[in-house]
């Protein structure tokens, strides 16, 4: 018997109250599901059933910028707020609700709640996550995927034309215009470009690397105090105005360990290559994969030119969360070539040590694949510019940018950093 999908087993487990298995089995599916509300529901009210309402918050917001006019996710979000003492915009939900659908019974009762209760003070039974659960409706039933009526009838053409059917070619060439509309339409046919996405190329005309013989020093190569590149742009003339270089992030403080000694050598049948990949990824979103590629083109021996275009392309890269975070490294790959991965992203599990606290950053030692207690794989510091909560005797999860020390050693510059939950 055929395997049910990872969403559809999701919410099995979520009907018999497994509501941590349900994170467990999806929390690692973002990339399948990445467009789909209903799989960014099921994790929030998962989320707030096993009481993490800031987890539910994330995930319900995700939801809602993929289906905006889901009452359902609407009124998780409300239990949300409520859950974390947000009343006033819990009310504006629920009212939002009532003046489309007056007799939506889940907003008539948290209305009921906050006028019995205009003080708040018996909101607390509201933090168990059971009574929380009468404020919101169960996930519907996930329906089963259907064919498309396109790809049937595209099916079916094909199948006349294998039979032999005795067809006129002018008949032929209509059928053949057809599948083309169809194909046009299909929800897989390829859609827009993103912005940026015309830095992703190169030309054939263009000069793609610096051969043994040519000595001129590329933009990442002029020299400066202690072996930093300079942060000035290079004197020669490019076709890409250097000005643009001025918006953050600075590219100069993106890569200061690029060295005049390539770290990879590239053919121009290479360089090409990773430029197609780099526009694959960047069109996909999969801006860490993008990231790594514009790494290779950066320390490599590409031309200056060349390597503008990866700078350029690279301040369109976006900062994850825990919701949409995509094609995680794991700590050996980045350790093995940290500079492949420098100002990629991470998600690595493990348990802090050295907790440093002061005014400006939170400091500590990520014990990377010790949350469990057992599987140590290294230390990586990591350095927050604001408060999060971490506690050294439990299981952490952090999502941080990968930056260099100047002899190659990395640390993480934290983005955000949760609680592992028992179980996960």
């Amino acid at each position: 018997m055929k395997r049910a999908d990872p969403l559809t087993r999701g919410y099995h487990l979520f009907r018999r109250g497994k509501y941590a298995e349900v994170l467990s089995l999806l929390e690692g599916q973002i990339f399948l599901y990445r467009d789909n509300p209903r799989f960014y529901h099921l994790l929030g009210i998962a989320s707030l059933r096993t009481g993490d309402a800031g987890g539910a918050d994330a995930y319900l917001n995700a939801a809602l910028k993929r289906d905006p006019g889901s009452t359902e996710a609407h009124l998780a979000l409300a239990a949300a707020c409520l859950r974390r003492h947000k009343t006033e915009e819990a009310l504006q939900i629920w009212l939002d609700i009532l003046d489309d659908d007056p007799r939506n019974k889940y907003a008539q009762r948290g209305l009921s709640l906050l006028r019995r209760d205009p003080d708040g003070t018996e909101l607390y039974r509201f933090t168990d996550p059971a009574a929380l659960a009468k404020l919101y409706p169960a996930p519907k039933r996930i329906p089963s995927p259907k064919v498309p009526l396109a790809v049937v009838a595209v099916a079916g053409l094909v199948v006349v034309a294998l039979a032999g059917a005795r067809i006129a070619p002018g008949v032929f060439a209509g059928i053949g215009s057809v599948v083309d509309e169809l194909a046009a339409r299909s929800p897989w046919a390829p859609g827009p470009e993103r912005e940026g996405a015309e830095y992703a190329r190169v030309d054939d005309e263009d000069e793609l690397i610096v051969t043994d013989a040519e000595q001129p020093r590329e933009l990442d190569q002029q020299p400066a105090a202690e072996g930093h590149p300079s942060s000035e742009p290079a004197p020669e003339p490019s076709e890409v105005d250097p000005d643009s270089w001025e918006d953050p992030p600075s590219p100069e403080d993106l890569h200061p360990h690029v060295e005049e000694e390539p770290r990879y050598r590239l053919s121009e049948v290479e360089v090409s290559e990773v430029f197609d990949r780099m526009r694959e990824y960047f069109n996909e979103e999969r801006d860490n994969k993008t990231n790594r590629e514009i790494n290779r083109i950066l320390y490599s021996n590409a031309a200056g030119a060349v390597k503008e275009r990866a700078r350029l392309l690279q301040a369109y890269l976006r900062t994850p969360s825990f919701v949409d975070m995509e094609d995680n490294f794991a700590y050996e790959e980045v350790v093995g070539d940290p500079y492949l991965y420098e100002n990629g992203y991470v998600r690595w599990r493990g348990r802090p040590d050295n907790l440093d606290i002061t005014e400006q950053e939170i400091s500590f030692d990520l014990l990377v694949g010790y949350d469990d207690g057992r599987n140590w794989k290294g230390t990586v510091p990591v350095r927050f510019d604001e408060a999060v909560s971490v506690d050294p005797d439990l299981g952490i999860e952090v999502l941080g940018r990968v930056q260099l020390e100047e002899d190659g050693r990395i640390w993480l510059e934290g983005v955000a950093v949760r609680l592992l939950r028992l179980g996960d």
